[in-house]
């Protein structure tokens, strides 16, 4: 078990699966715990001591997009996820249009800070007009295929289960702008089980 929680005359267990049991009184269907949808996952549970009553929250695989990107030559590439994010799979995102070169994609942990400072931040100084950083590059992963793709191998651990981070592809296309690089739109993933 991985938290436990106790109300009044009852108790709840989350396992680190992201399944919760819960024994005890039952009187106002305490430990009538729901069954999970596929994907799933309980991320924390709240009880007060003297409650009759336990809350959780539920966390399921999910992508995103949040911010704009600025155009290259083929347009705005966008970020498309071929399923949601979770535990013990390879997170997969396809980047379209397919880009004119070398490309990578930024995972970060914060779409608000970076250690450059606050996010969004304006990369027009460095040539790349209208280009706005929108995730803090904590990771950086290639990009590779055709169509081209970033792959997150995403640990077997429910305890990563409600995790979030966030996502933007950096691409090389030198007749977009001065710097001949530009940004893709950005995305937010949950991990779920």
């Amino acid at each position: 078990y991985v938290e436990i929680a106790g109300g009044k005359d009852h108790s709840v267990a989350r396992r680190s699966d992201g399944s919760v049991v819960a024994w005890g009184a039952n009187g106002y269907s305490q430990l009538a715990v729901p069954a999970l949808a596929p994907g799933s996952a309980m991320v924390q549970l709240s009880s007060g001591v003297n409650s009759d009553y336990t809350i959780a929250l539920f966390a399921s695989g999910a992508f995103h997009w949040f911010g704009e990107g600025c155009a290259g030559s083929g347009g705005v590439t966008q970020l498309d996820a071929l399923g949601p994010p979770r535990v013990g799979q390879t997170f997969t995102v396809h980047l379209t249009p397919q880009p004119p070169s070398a490309a990578f994609m930024l995972l970060g942990f914060s779409n608000t800070a970076t250690a450059f400072g606050p996010l969004p931040i304006d990369l027009t100084v460095l040539g790349m007009s209208r280009c706005l950083l929108r995730v803090s590059p904590d990771v950086v992963l290639p990009v590779g295929g055709n169509p081209a793709r970033a792959e997150l191998p995403i640990p077997d651990d429910g305890a990563l289960a409600g995790a979030l981070f966030h996502q933007q592809a950096f691409l090389l296309d030198l007749g977009a702008n001065p710097a001949g690089a530009v940004l893709s739109h950005a995305a937010t993933g949950l991990i779920g089980m």
